[in-house]
């Protein structure tokens, strides 16, 4: 069976990041039933990780260093999706 591309014509990716799902992009996720389970779910990519994140003087948007190409995915992913990770310290996340 060949896979389809449900992207609308003008998507654009961001870093890296190409996931399109009609069911959830597009902040579709906040009207889901199911949409609890889902917030969590990316809270927890947001920050179940070692990733590190740094900030260049004058940019607001941190860039993500990560261990591996697949953890650095899993939190730009989340943050496509809202739930952004800022920074860690000893105490919080």
């Amino acid at each position: 069976k060949k896979l389809g591309d449900d992207r609308p014509p003008d998507f654009v990716g961001k870093d890296g990041f190409n996931f399109y799902d009609p069911k959830i992009s597009d902040g579709k996720w906040k009207t889901a039933p199911n949409r609890p389970q889902i917030e969590e779910f990316f809270r927890h990519l947001a920050v179940c990780h070692t990733v590190v994140a740094e900030y260049e003087d004058g940019v607001r948007e941190a860039v993500y260093q990560a261990a591996s190409p697949d953890e650095g995915c899993l939190v730009k992913g989340a943050r496509e999706f809202g739930a952004i990770f800022v920074t860690r310290t000893e105490k919080s996340v």
